[in-house]
């Protein structure tokens, strides 16, 4: 072991413990051998490592691959079995057995990055007399990828003062490393089903409230593909709500307030940080009984009576999850409806939660059908169905009339009373030839005589932007501007006074991608009055290959003499290319200047695959230059 690793002048023996990786192990012959290997291979000498496996019950081949390392390193590697009691226990069961200076609780799915002991031995060893624990990062892997949200903590390494840096909560154990002395105080507790790390962590840390943080190495945390791991099972067991409830947040707020006579800020922000995940799992309104709803209500709101506002704040304008609301209500019970100063609030406590003029609606689909006008978008707030309607005010020359729109759900756009709210809408507007007409989006509370025009956003899928911002729909036109939709008959001169407004547009501001904007735009103009009344149909498989759908129903239909110009498109570089150009016509190179502007003119895209992003040529290419210009179906 190199020097820096221990500290000066002190004389280790060859069979020093430094570290104890206490591994609870359960069912994980998949994922054990990853976790032993990731100590072993550590650039910190494992002569001063030693692992505990906890076997709790495993009935597959853990056991057995757990022997073949205590066979191979039988001074560093100790197996033990115990019926299952959960990883709680485990942990306790192992620590009994723990010889080393520092102890980590290593998930037997997870995995030390290399450095990561040597770094936290020689920082600990410079801060022994401040800190009772070392936090390292977490970094996700196999069903999901990327940074734990509380990494932003690891900037740079250093002691954590928990008075000053309150919103940098430490819930984890396996991501962390103790000295051995505070388990002759703490444990974990088994009668948590989850959280049992938390709550230990978290009392520990009001003995200094402190801790250090190592930028360098880290936890590899492992999300399984196979949802079996205590945190994806967990939400279906009712002791991860009663149970955590009142073993882990209300004790800890209990605990804080007899040992200090407040809840310190660290200790709120900690809690408001973990019960989220809790709120959040709508199975709790399947699993528990109206009476246990009513309890873990009641125990909810004793616990948020000992979190300041100004921590809940802090947190929801860190984190992604928008629960605010429900934590509120939760708090100080249902929020109401208010007009002041010419907007539309949600409140609770005279807290503001949402603001109407906050949003925008956004729009998913915009065309004219068979002489139909349809549109369909969403608004995403803490305003609900029962609190507003979206209305469409549609004007013409003789008329003036609202449109009340369709309401409904998507699987991923549901109306919540929990996350803020999908209000989806679709409309369905009759329009006659030779009428022009003027439109807005607006929303109406159900409690006051008023209407709300918010900004108007365009989806990537919808054939409109704020740069191309006209249509043309068979015999119809649809300009959008200043926030208004106007629908016109088709006039190629009104069309040539837009098209070169957006010229304009894009010369002045020259976003990515202008040039070849202007140069399909221009050729597009200029083809126009010639294609617009022709069927065009383009068919396409995959961008780099054929022999799929597409190609057999292309080669089916490219001669019958239906008054359609068929067209098939993929890239010239794939190894289908050079077969289908010799034996088929109007094959089309992919993302050419004819295929792209055949695109443009095509009624139909007829593929074996749906994705936007495979059969647009201007996709990744700043398609909202181009998105006015296409009108196709997807086949």
């Amino acid at each position: 072991m190199e020097s820096s690793n221990y500290p000066h002048n002190q004389k280790i023996a060859e069979n020093h413990v430094f570290f104890s990786i206490v591994m609870a192990c359960y069912n994980v012959e998949n994922y054990v051998e990853e976790a032993i290997d990731s100590v072993i291979n550590q650039s910190f000498n494992f002569n001063h490592v030693e692992i505990i496996l906890v076997d709790d019950g495993s009935f597959d081949a853990t056991a057995k691959i757990c022997k073949q390392y205590v066979d191979k390193y039988p001074q560093n590697i100790k197996y033990f079995y115990k019926e299952n009691g959960g990883q709680a226990s485990a942990r306790n069961f192992g620590i009994k057995y723990a010889s080393g200076k520092y102890i980590n609780f290593l998930d037997a799915d997870d995995k030390l990055m290399k450095n990561t002991l040597k770094n936290v031995f020689d920082f600990f060893e410079e801060n022994h007399s401040k800190i009772d624990l070392v936090a390292v990062p977490m970094y996700f892997f196999e069903r999901q990828t990327g940074d734990h949200p509380l990494n932003y903590k690891f900037e740079e390494t250093r002691v954590i003062d928990l008075d000053m840096c309150w919103c940098y909560p430490q819930l984890a154990t396996n991501s962390a490393f103790f000295k051995r002395e505070v388990f002759d105080k703490f444990q974990f507790d088994t009668n948590l089903i989850s959280s049992e790390d938390a709550i230990m962590v978290n009392k520990l840390l009001l003995e200094k409230n402190a801790y250090g943080v190592v930028k360098d190495g880290g936890l590899c945390y492992r999300k399984r593909f196979d949802e079996t791991s205590t945190i994806d099972t967990s939400k279906l067991d009712k002791r991860f709500y009663i149970g955590r409830l009142y073993g882990f947040f209300k004790e800890l707020v209990d605990y804080s307030i007899s040992k200090l006579g407040y809840v310190p800020k660290f200790i709120q922000y900690a809690i408001i940080y973990d019960i989220k995940w809790m709120l959040m799992a709508v199975e709790r309104f399947e699993i528990l009984t109206d009476d246990e709803l009513l309890d873990f209500d009641e125990g909810v709101n004793y616990v948020l009576n000992h979190v300041d506002d100004e921590i809940i704040d802090c947190h929801f304008k860190k984190d992604p999850w928008e629960i605010k609301k429900h934590i509120y209500e939760l708090k100080y019970g249902k929020s109401n409806i208010a007009l002041k100063d010419d907007d539309l609030i949600i409140e609770v406590n005279n807290i503001h939660l949402d603001e109407l003029s906050y949003h925008f609606i956004y729009l998913d689909i915009i065309e004219i059908k068979n002489n139909h006008l349809l549109i369909s978008g969403f608004l995403k707030s803490y305003f609900q169905s029962k609190d507003v309607d979206i209305i469409l005010l549609f004007k013409s020359s003789k008329h003036e009339k609202y449109y009340s729109s369709k309401l409904f759900n998507y699987f991923n756009r549901k109306e919540s009373d929990i996350f803020k709210s999908w209000i989806n809408f679709d409309f369905d507007v009759p329009l006659k030839v030779n009428e022009e007409y003027e439109f807005t989006i607006q929303v109406k509370p159900k409690k006051f005589d008023s209407t709300f025009e918010l900004p108007i956003k365009f989806s990537n899928y919808v054939r409109l932007s704020d740069v191309s911002n006209y249509a043309v729909w068979d015999n119809f036109m649809i300009h959008f501007k200043n926030n208004k939709f106007f629908v016109t008959n088709y006039s190629y001169s009104k069309m040539f006074k837009w098209e070169i407004r957006i010229f304009l547009v894009i010369l002045k501001h020259m976003p990515y991608n202008w040039t070849s904007a202007l140069f399909i735009r221009f050729i597009y103009l200029i083809s126009f009055p010639f294609y617009k009344d022709k069927n065009i149909w383009m068919f396409m498989d995959r961008i780099d290959g054929a022999d799929d759908n597409a190609e057999h129903l292309y080669k089916y239909c490219v001669d019958i003499n239906d008054g359609v110009d068929k067209y098939f498109t993929l890239s010239n570089d794939s190894k289908d290319f050079k077969r289908l150009n010799s034996s088929l016509k109007n094959i089309l190179p992919f993302y050419s200047i004819k295929q792209r502007i055949m695109y443009l003119f095509s009624e139909k895209v007829i593929s074996s695959h749906p994705d936007e992003f495979i059969l647009n040529p201007f996709w990744g290419k700043n398609s909202k230059l181009y998105s006015g210009l296409i009108n196709s179906k997807k086949i």
